[in-house]
């Protein structure tokens, strides 16, 4: 009778214990789980040779930076600027609005359309796109 006795203190005693370590692994989790995911793996993927995606293009804000400096050259035209340099800001800052536009993920078929009218309506259209996704096309007065 008293190995009965003792051999139900111990499950008690047991039961307890584990109750306890239970309790102390869902209040300590949040931190295993921040280890696990910022040292952890980080350290698995460098073992395995897994390299993180590096970005398609440029920096959106390279492409900003470009996008305002085309613009104003393009749409500031000084006067007595020859055809041909007018017409290069005018391709280059269309290709900057592309660019833009693929790196925004905003569709667009500026570069599609032949040199007129259409094409600068499709330009204003990138250039009201762009504005609204967020980026800044002109320079602060």
């Amino acid at each position: 009778m008293d190995g009965a006795i003792i051999l139900g203190i111990l499950a008690v005693v047991a039961l307890s214990l584990a109750g306890a370590l239970v309790l102390r692994l869902l209040l300590h989790s949040p931190v295993v789980i921040n280890w696990v995911a910022d040292e952890a793996l980080p350290r698995l993927r460098r073992r395995l040779g897994h390299r993180p995606e590096e970005p398609a293009g440029r920096p959106i804000e390279e492409i900003a930076s470009s996008i305002r400096r085309l613009g104003a050259e393009f749409h500031g035209g000084h006067p007595g600027r020859s055809w041909v340099k007018s017409e290069a800001f005018r391709r280059a800052y269309d290709e900057a609005l592309a660019e833009g536009c693929r790196a925004l993920e905003v569709d667009s078929d500026l570069l599609d359309i032949l040199p007129g009218p259409e094409r600068d309506a499709e330009r204003l259209r990138v250039e009201h796109l762009l504005a609204g996704a967020g980026l800044v096309l002109r320079r602060a007065a």
